[in-house]
């Protein structure tokens, strides 16, 4: 019923609009908001773009790339900061704790000098030994032929001080000692020498570069052990330019393996100065 009433209802309104009556003019204002409704209706609707998200999309992508450039160069410069630091500290390392002395020997002997060091056993003396004649008593000091070193773990005595008084007596004066005191050669475990050639008698050149012959890091050297010595021990020799340098081990201290470890050692820290 309710729906019955409804359709009157709009059956009455349409002819309400049916009846109503248009003059000439009326009709075309009718007609042109019709036709303009239409247009409105049927026209693809135009996209109106907002640019203010976009430009803040871009002002953070800007912000964003400059702030990691930023961030980057800043992570980037630490790094070369630290890398420079671990460069400064392994430069501090590889530099020998003997540098000093090294240059002292050097400037004495007039050759290189390169002591090792950081091998477990401390260096404990150090002297340039220097030719000399002595002819009717009279005693005539000449040039430096070389430099002896001595690493020990043993501890200077009264017996060393009074052994290196009678030598400087029976030496005249001919041993400077630059480093540490003197120690006894048996004390001594390991005794390092760099001799110059010019000043050495082929015999001694040849029997210090006798022995098995092999080869550490760059260098050619000559091994043999000393079994009658007292004490015995084992040498490790090589030349250096005009000068020979040679590692005397105590035999009873000392294996082979640990020898060439040592001289290993001190070539490589020689190849890096």
């Amino acid at each position: 019923m309710k729906h019955d009433q409804e359709e009157t209802k709009l059956d009455a309104s349409l002819k309400s609009y049916q009846a109503i009556e248009l003059g000439e003019e009326e009709k075309k204002e009718v007609y042109a908001k019709m036709m303009k409704t239409h247009e409105k209706l049927t026209k693809p609707p135009k996209w109106k773009w907002d640019f203010r998200p976009l430009l803040s999309f871009v002002a953070v992508g800007i912000l964003l790339l400059g702030g990691g450039f930023f961030l980057t160069t800043q992570l980037l410069e630490k790094e070369e900061g630290q890398l420079g630091d671990k460069k400064e500290e392994a430069e501090i390392e590889a530099n020998s704790p003997y540098e000093k002395l090294e240059k002292e020997v050097a400037a004495r002997i007039g050759g290189p000098v390169f002591i090792p060091y950081d091998v477990g056993i401390p260096l404990r003396t150090a002297s340039v030994h220097y030719e000399y004649e002595n002819v009717d008593g009279k005693v005539t000091i000449g040039e430096p032929v070389g430099a002896a070193f001595a690493y020990t773990n043993a501890e200077v005595g009264e017996e060393d001080l009074e052994q290196y008084a009678h030598i400087l007596e029976n030496s005249a004066g001919s041993i400077e000692m630059l480093y540490g005191e003197h120690i006894a050669y048996v004390k001594q475990t390991v005794q390092f020498s760099i001799m110059n050639k010019d000043f050495m008698h082929i015999d001694s050149i040849n029997r210090i570069l006798l022995g098995e012959e092999s080869t550490i890091g760059d260098k050619t050297v000559y091994y043999r052990v000393y079994e009658r010595e007292e004490p015995a021990f084992r040498r490790i020799s090589f030349t250096l330019d005009e000068f020979i340098y040679s590692y005397s081990f105590t035999l009873s201290e000392i294996t082979e393996n640990q020898a060439f470890e040592f001289v290993e050692k001190a070539i490589e820290q020689m190849n890096n100065e």
